[in-house]
């Protein structure tokens, strides 16, 4: 019998990079009404917080929207690395195990046209370290509680129907630390617009129990 590599694949069934959703938890600074004062004094942004990101987030669920996990274009799951020490007191060396370190986490997102995606994370950035509003602002550069500004991201990865998440990896004490900038540029006429959020996390954990997908 001739070797067939589709006749493997078939047997295996491989997942597929592209099938997948990721939930992003909005953080509990978002609910307070320090929010206003933590962007800076910018009249503009808190106008932009209240008509244009407010309806991103409630508190009524733990993942507060509806269409920005599939404005996430790109992911990944992420991996861990055992930090370990090595023992050579007496014969051959012995490696011990004593921590456990996480990479961060970069998400590409979709801007779409009322760009509430890019309007969210930068809130969000700007209410982690206050902006300094003037000369005599003593609370210029005051970053935020640690507790305030950290929240969940949750990657789902999907089966080849797109009918159950076989793998969820949840990033927890989660927060944005770097904001890519969007490029204008004329001849781009064929393509969309898009920026990448990295997020510095304490862990994840993961469960690969089969569930059905939520519903959107």
């Amino acid at each position: 019998m001739p070797f067939s590599i589709s006749k493997i694949k078939n047997k295996i069934k491989p997942v597929r990079p592209n099938l997948f959703y990721v939930r992003i938890g909005v953080p509990r600074i978002f609910y307070s009404a320090e929010i206003d004062s933590n962007i800076g004094g910018s009249a503009a942004l808190a106008a932009s917080r209240n008509s244009n990101t407010s309806p991103w987030y409630n508190t009524t669920a733990d993942y507060r929207s509806s269409t920005l996990p599939f404005r996430c274009e790109a992911a990944e799951f992420p991996g861990r690395t055992i930090a370990t020490s090595e023992d050579t007191s007496h014969g051959p060396a012995v490696s011990f195990a004593y921590d456990t370190t996480y990479s961060d986490m970069t998400l590409t997102f979709i801007v779409s046209e009322d760009m509430k995606e890019r309007g969210f994370f930068d809130i969000w950035m700007e209410t982690i370290m206050k902006n300094t509003g003037g000369y005599d602002d003593i609370q210029g550069g005051r970053p935020a509680y640690y507790d305030d500004i950290v929240s969940q991201v949750e990657i789902n990865q999907l089966d080849q129907k797109g009918e159950n998440v076989i793998g969820r990896c949840r990033l927890e004490g989660a927060f944005p630390i770097s904001l890519s900038s969007m490029n204008l540029n004329w001849e781009e006429q064929n393509t969309y617009q898009r920026f990448t959020v990295t997020f510095n996390y304490r862990y994840h954990h993961v469960d690969y129990t089969k569930v059905p997908a939520k519903s959107f």
